[in-house]
């Protein structure tokens, strides 16, 4: 509100650029093609029908030449003059050269053909009827020098034949066989199976795996309703029920607990609040209250606490820093401070470790690049560098790994992805490649996505998975945002709202 109150149109601009220019970098635009492909199944037959008349009407004209010359050298060497060959003043002489292909050459270069009787094959003879296989012999022939005068061996034929065959598999042009092959192979994606999966997910409350996982029980909240927010099917649960869990959830300090009775620590707090923004209802909490919790977190050198026990992480200075920012507290806390502390964690790769001199991982680099993009300073960056180190984290397989010699793993389609487009630097990795290996990681039976194809699955896989091929710009998914993990119009919700 305060904007509205400036008259000069320059400096309402400036401030507003002060405010959210930064979110420029992080922030996908709205904009999407206005067509898009129903899938790529339909996509790629489509493709590949048009490749394949391609390549069919290529080959038969490849075929028709070679059979063509094959034609004129047999009967070159194996027919023989009826008569004997007449002298040299009686003879027929043809110069083979065709204005087609005269152009440059000089008379060394043509062919005198004596002993060419009546009798001999009709192309042989100057007679524009056949001039089309005519041409093609002084195409093969334009080179012979005009001092032998000798039928040529067949060595030299089939040599000749070799280059011409050459010449005529050349007017194919090289095509993208590699990505055609890719798109014909790929499934679609389970959407509706995936929805029923997460459904099912919450259900089975005394399930082992839910018993195991109570105390990430908030973090699974948001990786299943972003992932149901993503496929556009987020009033498939009772958002009432969500947000009044969530509130027990809440402990005095501020903080939020994974589940109702546990410890409160910044990562359920994140989740809190990004849950909250899923259903526009931020506005119920006491930002105050949140962001004073968190800015307690916060060390001498910069750096986060995860909660009270006092463990230091980059993953600590992200959450903070997007926390506020969707709090719109950031200015609690010494950001210059953090961005510093986050600076020092940086390797001679390009790449970010948890604390200094820590070894690089893609999920240290994508709290330390988000946390970056959302201050305004990813300067910091070397974007060359780190880039390169991104893009070779994807494997033969299409898939990504956190560190070099590691499995694939479909989260790290998340944590690389998302850097690599804060970066500029997602056309760095074979983005097809990916999408397959992400496909072909789903339970086409019982929907959810595994970490590699064929394991089980889970809502931590099928989360990253689908925000994956949200970054990938998969049809039919809504936009992610790289930097705050939320979807583009929750975001721009948040900022650019008139509440």
């Amino acid at each position: 509100m305060e904007y509205l109150a400036t008259n000069d149109p320059y400096v309402l601009w400036n401030s507003l650029y002060e405010r959210y220019g930064h979110l420029r970098s992080v922030i996908l635009p709205n904009a999407r093609s206005e067509w898009k492909p129903s899938s790529y199944k339909t996509l790629s037959v489509a493709v590949a029908i048009i490749v394949a008349i391609n390549i069919v009407v290529a080959m038969a004209v490849a075929i028709i030449k070679v059979v063509d010359i094959i034609k004129i050298i047999i009967i070159y060497l194996v027919q023989q003059p009826a008569s004997p060959p007449v002298s040299h003043a009686h003879s027929h002489s043809l110069l083979l050269r065709s204005p087609s292909y005269s152009h440059g050459l000089s008379t060394s270069h043509s062919l005198s053909l004596t002993a060419v009787s009546p009798t001999s094959p009709s192309f042989l003879k100057n007679s524009t009827s056949a001039s089309p296989n005519r041409r093609w012999l002084r195409l093969l022939l334009r080179r012979f020098p005009t001092s032998v005068k000798l039928r040529p061996s067949l060595k030299f034929w089939l040599k000749w034949l070799k280059k011409v065959i050459k010449f005529s598999f050349a007017v194919v042009k090289p095509l993208p066989l590699t990505s055609l092959l890719l798109h014909l192979e790929m499934g679609e994606l389970a959407a509706d199976k995936h929805v029923k999966y997460i459904i099912s997910v919450e259900k089975k409350k005394d399930s082992f795996e839910s018993v195991v996982m109570e105390h990430l029980r908030l973090n699974g909240a948001y990786w299943g309703l972003t992932t149901l927010d993503i496929l556009g099917k987020l009033d498939a649960v009772d958002e009432e029920d969500v947000i009044s869990w969530i509130l027990k959830c809440q402990d005095e300090s501020g903080g939020f607990a994974g589940n109702i009775g546990h410890d409160p620590h910044v990562l359920y707090t994140l989740s809190a609040v990004q849950v909250l923004a899923l259903f526009d209802k931020v506005d119920i909490l006491d930002a105050d209250k949140v962001s004073n919790y968190i800015v307690g977190l916060q060390n001498e050198d910069g750096s986060f606490s995860g909660d009270i026990w006092g463990e230091v992480d980059t993953r600590f200075s992200y959450i903070a820093i997007c926390c506020l920012s969707i709090l719109q507290r950031l200015d609690k806390i010494n950001v210059d401070k953090a961005v510093e502390y986050i600076v020092s964690c940086k390797n001679l790769d390009g790449g970010f470790g948890c604390t200094p001199g820590g070894e690089s991982h893609a999920g240290q680099i994508f709290c330390c690049v988000g946390a970056l993009a959302i201050a305004g300073a990813l300067h910091h960056v070397d974007k060359d560098l780190l880039g390169w180190w991104l893009c070779e984290r994807q494997v033969k397989s299409g898939g990504l790994n956190g560190r070099p010699e590691k499995l694939p793993d479909v989260c790290y389609s998340w944590w690389v992805l998302s850097s690599l487009i804060m970066i500029d630097r997602v056309h760095w990795i074979n983005k097809d490649k990916l999408v397959k290996f992400i496909l072909d990681c789903q339970d086409m039976e019982n929907g959810g996505i595994s970490d590699r194809p064929d394991d089980a699955v889970d809502v931590f896989h099928t989360y990253f998975g689908v925000a994956g091929l949200s970054l990938l710009e998969y049809p039919g998914l809504k936009p992610i945002d790289p930097a705050y993990a939320l979807p583009v119009d929750v975001v721009n919700r948040i900022f650019f709202s008139k509440k």
